[in-house]
């Protein structure tokens, strides 16, 4: 977000980092885009090929979604969205 035109910490940090992930998927997300990264996990649903995480079916993606409040829409957030977000 820092480079999308949000440098003030308390616009991101107290929202974007509350998500639990593991190191290694933090470090591969790191700078991509939601599009991006839910877009690497739908090709590995359809796929089956685990690419990132181990999520392989859609409902457990809507599921693990759903346990860290993050909205089914996370997949069409953009930097100039995310205040709404």
């Amino acid at each position: 977000l820092q480079k999308n035109g949000f440098p003030d910490r308390g616009d991101y940090n107290q929202v974007a980092n509350y998500a639990l992930t593991e190191t290694s998927i933090n470090i591969s997300i790191g700078d991509k885009a939601p599009a991006d990264y839910i877009g690497l996990v739908q090709s590995q649903i359809a796929s089956g090929k685990l690419v990132l995480g181990e999520i392989v079916d859609a409902a457990d993606l809507e599921k693990n979604l759903a346990e860290n409040a993050v909205p089914s829409s996370i997949g069409s957030v953009t930097a100039e969205s995310y205040p709404e977000f």
